[in-house]
Protein backbone atom coordinates (compact mmCIF):
# COMPACT_ATOMS: atom_id res chain seq x y z
CA UNK A 1 0.00 0.00 0.00
CA UNK A 2 1.03 3.45 -0.64
CA UNK A 3 0.21 6.87 0.77
CA UNK A 4 1.15 10.06 -0.97
CA UNK A 5 1.58 13.03 1.65
CA UNK A 6 2.66 16.49 1.15
CA UNK A 7 5.07 16.80 4.19
CA UNK A 8 7.26 14.06 5.92
CA UNK A 9 5.25 13.83 8.56
CA UNK A 10 2.33 11.54 8.98
CA UNK A 11 -0.03 11.57 11.85
CA UNK A 12 -1.25 8.89 13.86
CA UNK A 13 1.43 6.96 11.56
CA UNK A 14 1.60 4.23 14.22
CA UNK A 15 -2.05 3.78 14.62
CA UNK A 16 -2.66 4.18 10.75
CA UNK A 17 -0.72 1.06 10.32
CA UNK A 18 -1.75 -0.88 13.05
CA UNK A 19 -5.82 -0.60 11.40
CA UNK A 20 -4.27 -1.03 7.84
CA UNK A 21 -2.93 -4.58 9.09
CA UNK A 22 -5.73 -5.39 10.48
CA UNK A 23 -8.16 -4.15 7.81
CA UNK A 24 -6.34 -5.77 4.95
CA UNK A 25 -5.50 -9.55 4.24
CA UNK A 26 -2.45 -9.92 2.09
CA UNK A 27 -0.98 -6.37 2.72
CA UNK A 28 2.74 -6.81 2.75
CA UNK A 29 4.00 -3.24 3.03
CA UNK A 30 2.93 0.08 4.10
CA UNK A 31 4.97 3.06 1.88
CA UNK A 32 4.77 6.56 2.53
CA UNK A 33 5.09 8.85 -0.67
CA UNK A 34 6.61 12.35 -0.44
CA UNK A 35 5.18 14.63 -3.06
CA UNK A 36 5.61 18.49 -2.00
CA UNK A 37 5.14 19.53 -5.49
CA UNK A 38 2.30 21.61 -6.21
CA UNK A 39 2.14 20.06 -10.06
CA UNK A 40 -0.74 17.34 -11.45
CA UNK A 41 2.00 14.23 -10.59
CA UNK A 42 0.52 12.05 -8.24
CA UNK A 43 3.59 10.47 -7.21
CA UNK A 44 7.22 12.05 -5.92
CA UNK A 45 10.58 11.07 -5.92
CA UNK A 46 11.20 10.14 -2.00
CA UNK A 47 9.64 6.55 -0.91
CA UNK A 48 9.49 5.65 2.79
CA UNK A 49 9.04 2.17 3.90
CA UNK A 50 6.72 2.31 7.10
CA UNK A 51 6.17 -1.37 7.78
CA UNK A 52 7.13 -4.38 6.09
CA UNK A 53 5.94 -8.19 6.66
CA UNK A 54 8.25 -9.95 8.06
CA UNK A 55 10.04 -12.44 5.05
CA UNK A 56 11.27 -16.18 6.09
Amino acid sequence: MVIVTRGEELPYKNEFIDMMIKNISGLVSVIQNVNKDKTNVVLGLKNKTLWEKAQL
